[in-house]
């Protein structure tokens, strides 16, 4: 009961802030794509990054070594080479990618608009050969 004899209003619910919601999309699709990247398979795309990762060198003519060079990294820093390790920090830039477009929305068009703009980019949740648009899209 409040001073007045009158009982106390409910607190309003809690509402979720722009940023707030991006980070939970972030988090929540994050855990997805290491789930889906644990379980599935190489794709043909992946495979070739995945050879070459074990090998880096410049001259791989046809592709641009940024992506190689991270998956290298990568293998590096992980020890033993597995699908998860080498689309883990593809998975972190495409977390980024997300971040970083959220925050161009939000200046632009203001805070619920670069969440949806952060909501559109994350269906993107099933595909892994990846490899080359993550490194180049955050960058």
């Amino acid at each position: 009961m409040s001073p007045g004899g009158a009982a106390a209003a409910p607190a309003p619910p809690r509402r979720w802030t722009p940023e707030a919601a991006v980070a939970a999309l972030i988090a929540v699709t994050a855990a997805a794509r290491v789930l889906i990247a644990w379980a599935t398979g190489l794709c043909f795309g992946e495979s070739y990054y995945f050879s070459c990762a074990l090998h880096p060198s410049l001259s791989y003519f046809d592709h641009p070594p940024l992506s190689i060079l991270i998956g290298s990294l990568s293998l590096a820093l992980g020890g033993e080479p597995s699908r998860l390790l080498l689309r883990a920090p593809f998975i972190a830039l495409f977390a980024g990618t997300t971040w970083l477009l959220f925050l161009l929305g939000r200046r632009l068009f203001g805070a619920w608009a670069g969440f949806w703009a952060a909501f559109l980019l994350r269906p993107h949740l099933i595909r892994f050969d990846e490899t080359i648009d993550s490194a180049q899209v955050f960058r």
